[in-house]
This record gives structure tokens, C-alpha cells and sequence, in this order.
């Protein structure tokens, strides 16, 4: 299969369960920008924790030497069935503000439904998802639609906006 037109973009990769740091080195010492989502869980637990566990994302590289998917411990290239599907560069910027914020974040069921929210204050300000409450903690949910994935972010119920339809 023919990638040059992908060039640049950014891949979800499905890899073996418990290999995610495996790949995301391999793949970093292959020439290839890998992203591998670590974050804190909790304010008392500072123990990071992959937050999308059994993927990493990986940005295309027709230089590279060896093959994605020749990589020990990738099982596929996400996409339709036949052709992989790039993941857009705003949803890597979305999932990398929450790494960057050192909020604790978790993964988390995907969400279609829901009111969505802008972030309009604290260190997410901008960030767009959906907020949800759970045992009185209000979390934001940012999902990756195509991956049926998404990461919760703990969030101040002071930061939210409705984002008009």
C-alpha cells in the first residue's frame, strides 16, 4: 500500500497490551515521532499513567527505514478496515494540552452525547468536550470520535462555557 500521501500525519496504532512504552521507544529509535499520552492520576497518586492504554500515535515518515507496522508489539494501523485513517492535528494538540496541564486525567468510556463546553479559564482554557460530574468532581471529556476513545480531565466547574450549536 501506497502511503506517500500520508506524509506528516499523525496515526493511531493498536499495539499488544502492556507494550505501548516498547513501541513508542522502537518506534522513536526508528526515526519516527511517536506520542505516548502519560498522565498523573490523582492529586495524591503522582504515579503517571499511559491515559489511551493499548495505543500510542505516531506521525508518518516515508524516510524511516523500517515499516509501522514492522515495529515488535504493533498489531495494526487504525483506520477502516483497508486504508489507515490520520488522526487531525488539533486532536494530538488537544490530547497534549492535557498532558501538559499535570491535571489528573483518566481514561474514559466514549461519550456521543452530551452538552459541549469551552474551557474559558484555568490551564485548558480553549480546550473544547464535554463536561460530566461524577461524586462531585467535574471532569471534561475529550474524545477522539474515529478512535471511539477519549481521556477525562479533572476541571474547576468555574472554567466551563456552552459552546453554542
Amino acid at each position: 500500500m501506497d502511503l506517500s500521501r500520508f506524509e506528516n500525519c499523525w496515526f493511531v496504532l493498536q499495539v499488544r497490551p502492556n507494550y505501548e512504552q516498547i513501541v513508542a521507544t522502537t518506534l522513536r529509535n526508528r526515526g519516527y515521532e511517536e506520542f505516548l499520552p502519560r498522565v498523573i492520576r490523582s492529586a495524591v497518586l503522582h504515579r503517571p499513567r499511559i491515559l489511551y492504554p493499548g495505543y500510542v500515535f505516531c506521525r508518518y515518515d516515508s524516510s524511516a527505514k523500517v515499516p509501522i507496522v514492522a515495529t515488535p508489539g504493533v498489531i495494526r494501523i487504525v483506520g477502516n478496515g483497508v486504508t489507515p485513517i490520520p488522526v487531525a492535528e488539533a486532536e494530538i494538540a488537544k490530547i497534549r494540552l492535557i498532558v501538559q496541564s499535570k491535571l489528573p486525567a483518566y481514561p474514559w468510556p466514549f461519550v456521543s452525547v452530551g452538552e459541549r463546553v469551552r474551557i474559558v479559564a484555568g490551564p485548558l482554557c480553549g480546550l473544547e468536550g464535554i463536561v460530566t460530574k461524577v461524586k462531585d468532581i467535574h471532569r471534561l471529556i475529550v474524545a477522539i470520535d474515529f478512535l471511539q476513545r477519549a481521556a477525562a480531565v479533572e476541571i474547576e466547574a468555574s472554567w466551563v462555557r456552552t459552546v453554542a450549536a
